[in-house]
């Protein structure tokens, strides 16, 4: 895309920018401690976490390993929420050996999935039906950075049945029994709603009022940085000034954005960061470790390669596997 002048121009690879609009963060992230930060699992592996040192996770392969030989430490709980690492996880023989070796293994879910059902302690989580959310939909198609973004609220229709929570009333009560009852002051899921999208004037009962979605016309890094009277006249004059070509703002590395996020701030082909890390600073490629030409000898064997990684459109990871309908219209395009 660089090379054929491509990058962020119309109809090109547009330079994405903050999608996050201006909320209060309640993932409390700053509260990690460096220390902590520099013990993830993985750090000396991934290559992701060697560039972005504050990326808080852990690389997921090395996690299966840290856990089944107690390297660099050991792992000892595990509590899952919103996943099902067992299925949708690769080489899922190390997975399950991994959490069958954990002390502790707690599973939040709807459904006792092949995951939940290796835990040690099973939580009933509630449907989308029954707990309270509010979405963000992008409503300019030719950027990807949310250059008008959309809130709506997705308010429960019915109380959460039998003895199931949200997983928000999970965390915010797992969090007060670990001794954390400053950070999880609020009562309802609405009352944390109002506090995330105070910055932007945005309240659950403006949002109840419009169901349609309120849109948020500002570039997202606004809110963030200028808040208040004094933010309402700055952001004035960044629309007049940086962003008077709002929103159909291209080639941004030739203004406010002042090139792009490289030590050169250009667009590496060569990278030297990369080469500091000692992987190849150029595209190299390497033939995979199991294939016809570097182990001709199993390729007499076993001729064929699995290609994995596809989408099956009737599904989202492994959710939505036991509606009959989406599991006949798969059986039909395999037919085809």
């Amino acid at each position: 895309m660089a090379i054929t002048g491509n990058l962020d121009v119309k109809g090109g690879n547009i330079i994405s920018l903050p999608v996050l609009m201006g909320q209060n963060d309640i993932s409390l992230g700053e509260k990690l401690l460096p220390e902590a930060l520099k013990k993830k699992i993985g750090v000396d592996k991934c290559l992701f976490s060697k560039i972005f040192h504050m990326f808080p996770s852990a690389s997921t392969p090395a996690l299966w390993d840290a856990i089944i030989h107690s390297k660099p430490y050991p792992i000892k709980a595990m509590f899952v929420m919103a996943a099902n690492p067992v299925l949708t996880c690769a080489n899922s023989n190390v997975v399950e050996e991994a959490l069958r070796k954990l002390d502790i293994l707690a599973v939040a879910d709807i459904f006792m999935t092949p995951t939940a059902e290796l835990a040690d302690i099973v939580l009933p989580a509630c449907t989308f039906l029954e707990k309270t959310r509010y979405a963000t939909y992008s409503t300019h198609a030719d950027h990807s950075w949310n250059a008008r973004s959309r809130i709506v609220l997705s308010p429960k229709v019915v109380e959460p049945l039998y003895e199931s929570w949200s997983d928000w009333k999970i965390i915010c009560e797992l969090g007060k029994k670990m001794g954390y009852a400053e950070w999880f002051t609020w009562k309802t899921r609405e009352e944390a709603i109002d506090y995330e999208l105070e910055p932007l004037g945005i309240t659950c009962k403006k949002l109840r009022a419009h169901p349609e979605g309120i849109i948020i016309p500002l570039p997202p890094l606004l809110y963030k940085k200028f808040s208040g009277f004094f933010g309402e006249i700055l952001q004035s004059i960044l629309k007049i000034t940086k962003f008077k070509d709002y929103p159909e703002m291209y080639r941004k590395y030739e203004g406010f954005l002042e090139g792009f996020l490289t030590p050169s701030k250009k667009v590496e082909l060569y990278s030297e960061r990369l080469e500091g890390l000692g992987y190849d600073p150029l595209p190299v490629y390497r033939e995979p470790a199991e294939s016809p030409v570097s182990r001709s000898d199993i390729a007499k064997e076993y001729p064929l390669i699995v290609i994995t990684g596809s989408k099956l459109e009737m599904y989202t990871h492994s959710m939505m596997r036991n509606i009959p309908p989406l599991g006949e219209q798969l059986q039909r395009l395999n037919r085809q």
